[in-house]
């Protein structure tokens, strides 16, 4: 996995972290990434935060998993994302705005799909976000959809 992190001085003086992240697919390389990823977002020490990127995990397998797998690389995620939110507060910015609506941004072979690219963010800056929004189809090159915020 990967992460960029951007720290920006806005509204008056306070702070916002910005963290672009690419979290592993592989089981074997998740426990101890998202470990590093709470370290390094306990040191950031910011009201505001957003967490954006494909995180490669999901909240609820029934409303973002389009078709289960028998031997699902991403069993588990479930854990991982629920404590993104509890350990810092995060707010979904997409499934709080769709409660029960199943839309995907990655999209495999034989009509596998889940919503894996994600958009978390604090929640004073959840009051400011207008939208967020996904594309219905992968773009370009890639495999996933673009989450818009």
């Amino acid at each position: 996995g990967q992460v960029i992190r951007i720290s920006l001085q806005r509204y008056g003086n306070r702070k916002v972290t910005i963290y672009g992240v690419y979290g592993p697919w592989d089981r074997r390389g998740r426990p101890k990434f998202w470990e590093g990823f709470h370290a390094r977002c306990d040191r950031a020490q910011s009201e505001h935060i957003l967490i954006i990127g494909d995180l490669n995990c999901y909240s609820n397998r029934r409303l973002d998993c389009a078709r289960g797998l028998h031997d699902d690389p991403l069993e588990g995620t479930t854990e991982e994302f629920v404590a993104l939110q509890e350990n810092y507060g995060m707010i979904d910015a997409w499934r709080i705005r769709n409660p029960t609506k199943r839309r995907y941004t990655w999209f495999g072979p034989n009509e596998v799909a889940s919503r894996i690219d994600t958009c978390l963010v604090s929640p004073p800056l959840d009051s400011r976000v207008l939208r967020c929004e996904m594309l219905v189809k992968p773009v370009f090159t890639t495999d996933h959809c673009p989450v818009q915020v």
